[in-house]
């Protein structure tokens, strides 16, 4: 009778230790899922500052040479018109590129999560902006469709965003392609178009690359770019799959810098 009541004691000791322990990982589940809810805020609020900021040093510059040529125009109206009429002509076509400019900028500081849409719809959302830009963009999903934290999720928005934007702007392309995939280890997200090119050294400092840089760093992934032999140009992410405190910290730190 002694060794079931020890028996019975020893269940109950560990009934009790499996109970706390649940208790203690639901705690620790709902608490890293403010966490990472946390870390989405702090990421995309820290993303729209750092575009608000660009977006105020591209608008600025082209209101300074309008600015000045509005200014040459009202100095040259009476005694070389044709001078006045050419620095308007440019004006205005300074004013169509900010306003085309700033049209992007606004596309660009949509939120995520749009209307409820998320992951790789937010991405189809994403990629859909761009009709009637003058450039075709499609997206393609290569396997079974990979999940996406927040993190990975947002890595991924701003790759293809970048990649799109640049095409639009420097590459003359008329088509994009986003491609993106995932296994057990890493989600890989590859933007190429069909454009000039361009010298991967030259452009790999460029601004918007070098943010791109850092911003998938911070997740601790890696981003490649290429220009092929047979034309256009092409950038590419691998963001790692990670244990999701890990990958959280990474993204704060991210932010904090």
């Amino acid at each position: 009778m002694v060794a079931v009541f020890r028996a019975l004691d020893r269940a109950r000791r560990k009934a009790e230790e499996t109970r706390r322990l649940l208790a203690e990982l639901r705690a620790a589940h709902e608490e890293l899922r403010r966490y990472s809810g946390l870390v989405r805020d702090l990421t995309v609020a820290e993303e729209r500052a750092r575009m608000a900021r660009d977006m105020h040093d591209s608008v600025g510059h082209y209101l300074t040479v309008i600015n000045m040529d509005l200014t040459n125009a009202e100095r040259f109206r009476a005694a070389r018109p044709e001078d006045a009429w050419q620095e308007v002509h440019h004006a205005r076509q300074l004013a169509q590129e900010a306003l085309a400019d700033t049209r992007r900028w606004v596309r660009a500081m949509r939120p995520l999560r749009l209307q409820g849409h998320n992951g790789i719809d937010a991405l189809r959302m994403l990629t859909g902006s761009f009709d009637g830009t003058g450039i075709e963009v499609r997206l393609r999903v290569v396997g079974e469709e990979p999940e996406l934290d927040e993190v990975t999720e947002l890595v991924c928005y701003r790759v293809v965003q970048e990649g799109c934007t640049n095409a639009l702007r420097h590459s003359g392309a008329t088509l994009v392609e986003a491609e993106l995939s995932g296994d057990e280890s890493a989600v890989v997200v590859t933007v190429r178009d069909n454009g000039v090119g361009a010298d991967t050294a030259e452009v790999a400092d460029g601004f918007g690359l070098r943010g791109l840089r850092e911003r998938v760093a911070a997740a601790g992934g890696e981003v490649t770019v290429r220009s092929p032999e047979s034309g256009g140009f092409e950038v590419s992410a691998t963001v790692p799959r990670q244990p999701e405190v890990d990958r959280l910290q990474a993204a704060v730190a991210g932010v904090e810098r």
